[in-house]
């Protein structure tokens, strides 16, 4: 079935996923843990390292936003690799469809400018003086 892992600050990439524990295991990096979420019509599973966050894996920034812009709870935090599925009617993991992927590549290249143009601004910035001090009136 189809699947797509997001690996912290790498492209994501689109694999087969057998439904085999070891695999989600293996792709995550540890004990699993599934958030379940929903954009629009669509229902996902987001397979986590259960200890992601006593193990003190790096932000998964993409799917922290994602997941968050699902929940409406814009400090929703997600770390480490993560295994996005779909997921039936009866909250049964399953492949992802081609409209579901196309969801996670939209949001997926929307992050992405924005990341990008983060980085510029930043860089514009960076060597401009800050402001003078304030004076207080007495």
């Amino acid at each position: 079935m189809t699947a797509v892992l997001f690996r912290v600050n790498e492209t994501p990439m689109e694999l087969e996923y057998t439904g085999e524990l070891s695999q989600l295991q293996a792709a995550v990096g540890g004990f699993v843990e599934c958030i379940q979420f929903r954009i629009n019509d669509q229902y996902f599973d987001a397979w986590v390292n259960e200890e992601g966050l006593l193990r003190g894996l790096e932000e998964n920034a993409f799917v922290s936003d994602l997941i968050g812009y699902a929940f409406q709870n814009k400090g929703f935090m997600v770390v480490g690799d993560v295994l996005i599925t779909g997921q039936a009617v009866d909250g049964e993991t399953r492949a992802l469809s081609q409209e579901e992927l196309e969801t996670l590549r939209s949001f997926w290249n929307t992050h992405a400018l924005a990341m990008h143009l983060a980085d510029v601004i930043r860089d514009m910035v960076k060597d401009v003086p800050p402001p003078p001090p304030m004076h207080t009136l007495n």
